[in-house]
């Protein structure tokens, strides 16, 4: 306060309604000042002292401390909480949607979840260790560490998958192309087919007419995702008839085989399996105390480390198998998501466009491709690694 003094400025107090403190040469002002930086001081060491006592019963109780992911919860008396999975059922069915390359905002629609809560769930080592390290950074005392031994709730195999997949999905391939998706279409359609005069979207008008009827479906130009202005030069056409033609195409293709690009040969993946699994009894070996069991893991990671050096790689190799479901059925079954996702897919690989031949609007194929890439033999891409060929018409 004295340096602050000597300097010809004065304490002010940032407390709203508070006049200022240590103006002019009030001495009752210097010592109220003092007064309450000593008592601030004292309270931030208090607070300090408590904390670290609490969180030090935490460490000695091996209790839980620090967040968790969804389904995750806690139980127990203070300074000896016990963490646990509130629904393994759901944590375990995540991992496998997961592992299987299913979109994380499918997922989080489904369990009410955003993208990186589900990353946060996948990540969470616990989930197949058993084991949660926790710890505790103070300026004074240095950092605490401890583990708190929790019930897994997958394998390490399934982990492993899983954590494979985020990994994967961290490249720049991988990063948002923009665009204004559909909230709530009318119909599998929407937004599918481009305009014939502006290449704008063309949208389902099936409102109600004044009167309260239902409309005619019809097919409307509702211009580019940005502006969402109808051009004026494509008047409209029944909706009907073009959701049936491109119906006809899926619903025929009863033989055209779903196939998933998968491994054929190869066993790099049974090695990284091994490593998860040696990671896992290395967590449990810092939080085991009896000595039979302590035993036990040493002789299981001796075991395990044993395999992982003499392990004889085979090269992996993908190809593309049947998955046992073909077009008909994934499209009789799928909803109108699963419908958009199909005729997208035949927009990017056929180049399907409205056309109007003779007076009528058709739907056409292969428009923009040579007469030597034309044939039964084109692949069809829905992504998540699965495809198939062009059915033969």
């Amino acid at each position: 306060m004295l340096a602050i003094r000597e300097t010809g400025a004065e304490i002010v107090s940032l407390a709203p309604g508070e006049d200022n403190f240590g103006s002019g040469d009030d001495l009752g002002s210097w010592v109220t000042t003092l007064v309450k930086q000593n008592a601030n001081a004292e309270k931030s060491k208090t607070v300090k002292t408590q904390t670290f006592r609490g969180v030090s019963q935490i460490c000695e109780n091996r209790a839980h401390h620090g967040p968790l992911p969804k389904f995750w919860e806690t139980e127990g008396e203070r300074y000896r909480k016990q963490a646990y999975c509130a629904d393994p059922g759901k944590v375990a069915d995540i991992y496998e949607r997961v592992a299987k390359r299913e979109s994380l905002s499918s997922i989080g629609r489904i369990y009410d979840m955003y993208p990186k809560g589900i990353k946060h769930l996948i990540r969470f080592s616990p989930n197949h260790t058993g084991v949660e390290e926790c710890s505790y950074t103070d300026d004074i005392h240095g950092k605490l560490e401890w583990t708190h031994t929790v019930t897994p709730v997958v394998d390490s195999p399934l982990w492993w998958r899983a954590n494979k997949v985020l990994d994967a999905n961290l490249t720049d391939a991988r990063g948002n192309k923009g665009g204004r998706p559909v909230a709530k279409p009318a119909n599998w359609i929407s937004g599918i087919l481009d305009c014939p005069s502006c290449g704008g979207k063309l949208y389902v008008n099936d409102s109600l007419t004044p009167a309260g009827n239902p409309r005619t479906p019809k097919l409307r130009c509702s211009g580019t995702g940005k502006r969402r202005l109808s051009c004026g030069e494509f008047k409209g056409i029944d909706a009907q008839p073009v959701i049936d033609r491109i119906s006809r195409i899926f619903t025929s293709a009863t033989k055209t085989k779903i196939l998933a690009f998968q491994r054929v040969t190869g066993n790099a993946h049974e090695l990284e399996e091994l490593k998860a699994g040696l990671r896992k009894i290395q967590a449990r070996l810092s939080a085991t105390e009896d000595d039979d069991a302590l035993d036990a893991l040493v002789a299981e990671r001796k075991q395990v480390k044993a395999r992982i050096d003499g392990f004889e790689i085979v090269p992996d190799t993908f190809d593309y198998a049947p998955t046992g479901q073909t077009v008909a059925e994934r499209w009789n079954d799928g909803d109108d998501a699963e419908k958009r996702r199909f005729a997208r897919a035949i927009k990017n690989a056929w180049g399907m466009i409205l056309a109007e031949r003779g007076g009528e609007w058709v739907i056409t194929f292969m428009a923009d491709k040579s007469a030597e890439t034309r044939g039964a033999g084109d692949i069809v891409d829905l992504g998540d690694g699965l495809c198939f060929p062009r059915p033969a018409e």
